[in-house]
C-alpha cells in the first residue's frame, strides 16, 4: 500500500503532463509547418502551370492528379494557418501576412482549377504565348 500512493501520484502528474503539451505545444507544432506547407503550396502551383503551358496537349489524368495536389496543398496550408491562429502570443505581423498569402492562394487555386479545364478541352494558348505567361510568373 506504500507503493499506491506515489504511482497513483506519479500517474496524475503525467496526466497532466500529456494533457497540458496537447493544449499548449501541439498547436506551436503545428504552426511550425506554416512555412513549409506554403512553399508546397507554391510549388505545386508552379508544377501545375508548367505542365499545362509547357505541353501542346497535356495527358487529362496528369491535369487531374497535379489539380488534386494542388488544392490538397492549399487545404494544409489553411489548416496550419488555422491552427496557428489558436496560438496565444503567436506574432500578429506573421499571421497577417500569412493570411494574405493563404487568401493569395486561394485566388491561384481557382485560377489554376479553371485553366485545367480549359487545357482538358484543348482551349490552349500558342507556345509563344505560354511561354510569355510562364516567365511573366517567373518560373
Amino acid at each position: 500500500s506504500h507503493f499506491l500512493v506515489p504511482r497513483l501520484i506519479d500517474t496524475l502528474i503525467g496526466c497532466v503532463l500529456a494533457f497540458g503539451g496537447t493544449i499548449w505545444l501541439w498547436p506551436q507544432w503545428q504552426s511550425g509547418l506554416l512555412r513549409k506547407n506554403a512553399h508546397q503550396a507554391l510549388e505545386h502551383d508552379q508544377t501545375a502551370l508548367r505542365l499545362m503551358l509547357k505541353q501542346p496537349e497535356p495527358d487529362a489524368t496528369a491535369l487531374a492528379y497535379t489539380r488534386m495536389q494542388v488544392n490538397q496543398a492549399h487545404n494544409a496550408l489553411f489548416t496550419s494557418l488555422n491552427q496557428a491562429m489558436q496560438e496565444p502570443g503567436f506574432a500578429s505581423n506573421y499571421l497577417a501576412d500569412m493570411r494574405l498569402w493563404v487568401t493569395h492562394s486561394q485566388f491561384i487555386v481557382e485560377h489554376l482549377n479553371a485553366m485545367t479545364i480549359l487545357a482538358r478541352e484543348h482551349y490552349m494558348l500558342t507556345p509563344k504565348l505560354a511561354e510569355a505567361y510562364l516567365q511573366t510568373c517567373e518560373i
